[in-house]
């Protein structure tokens, strides 16, 4: 949600339409849902005391405590984003990658206990999954999930236009843009591990396969 701000001197107050209902925050860290009437009656006490509206929307940055112009979920990493991508339901799709990396990467390229360190991180995020400039794993293995899941997924503005097929589909074009942020070698030599190659997407990806429990039987294979 990006905030309306009213400052004066170091103290700011921000509002937002959230649905129907209005959103109260302070910088220091107060919040409320409150009705339109009062938010009205808010603003007008909070102009004659000499609050000046800010012309930028910004955002709320729950982990720093402070207004930011920069989506928090894209500044939570200690490293420049790469790529992003925003499924409907958050914590869904945070499983969901997690489970696919625990699947198709071996320690060579992430131990266990990275991936759910990078569970935990993204569960704290607001709306978006984030691929960091640490490892160029996450970034494969978003792309491909959020393509083939039609994810709204977007690139840091300084790497130019980004693929516009998954990583299994067209493996040589994420290769090139990767290499922008990652060492060409070691983009190609995840990629591969990850098997995300030319006709190995469904062998990278954890699958259903039922079996005598299930409602349906070998015809519906």
């Amino acid at each position: 949600m990006r905030y309306t701000v009213y400052t004066k001197g170091e103290h700011q107050v921000g509002f937002v339409n959230n649905g129907g209902s209005w959103q109260y925050q302070t910088s220091d860290g107060e919040a409320k849902a409150l009705p339109f009437a009062e938010i009205s009656r808010m603003l007008g006490a909070l102009l004659k005391k000499g609050y000046v509206v800010n012309p930028a929307l910004v955002f709320w940055d729950k982990r720093a405590g402070a207004f930011s112009r920069a989506h928090p979920d894209l500044a939570s990493g200690g490293h420049d984003w790469v790529l992003s991508a925003e499924p409907p339901h958050l914590i869904e799709a945070v499983d969901l990658v997690t489970q696919r990396m625990l699947a198709c990467a071996d320690a060579d390229v992430l131990m266990p206990e990275e991936i759910h360190a990078w569970k935990d991180r993204q569960l704290q995020n607001e709306s978006l999954l984030v691929a960091f400039r640490d490892m160029p794993a996450w970034a494969l293995l978003i792309g491909e999930t959020a393509m083939e899941k039609g994810w709204l997924i977007r690139s840091h503005p300084s790497l130019g236009v980004m693929p516009r097929e998954m990583p299994s589909r067209n493996p040589h074009e994420w290769d090139s843009w990767l290499a922008q942020s990652f060492p060409a070698e070691d983009v190609i030599s995840t990629r591969m591990k990850l098997g995300l190659s030319i006709g190995r997407a469904l062998q990278s990806l954890p699958i259903h396969i039922p079996d005598a429990s299930d409602d349906v039987g070998l015809m519906g294979i």
